[in-house]
């Protein structure tokens, strides 16, 4: 059940960006609720990893801005989650350039934040 609340969220998430967004271009809801499912397949295989690199990486940092750099480290996860379901999706999500994916990544990020 929590599994379809986060699935729903995300899809719901990306089709608002998508209306809101103009770097963000999705052709369908079923592209929405592909892309969520990918996003999410993406997260369970390769989240971890990306998200143990970016800490690794961002150590220092981190610690030297007292912790205010690791907000960075999710949407710099999830732009490259977002880019990979884009790219799964076949045409049917398309982020263009980088401040469009910057800007759909922070809005992913601060949804995941609040409603899980």
């Amino acid at each position: 059940m929590v599994l379809l609340y986060k699935w729903g969220v995300l899809s719901a998430v990306l089709l608002v960006a998508a209306a809101v967004l103009p770097n963000v271009k999705i052709k369908s809801a079923f592209a929405a609720v592909f892309g969520a499912a990918m996003f999410g397949i993406a997260n369970v295989m390769f989240g971890w990893f990306f998200e143990l690199l970016m800490g690794m990486i961002l150590f220092l940092p981190r610690i030297l801005t007292f912790g205010l750099l690791g907000v960075l480290v999710p949407i710099a996860v999830n732009m490259i989650l977002l880019k990979m379901a884009a790219g799964a999706t076949d045409g049917d999500i398309e982020i263009e350039g980088l401040p469009g994916l910057l800007a759909l990544s922070a809005v992913v990020s601060a949804t995941a934040a609040i409603a899980f």
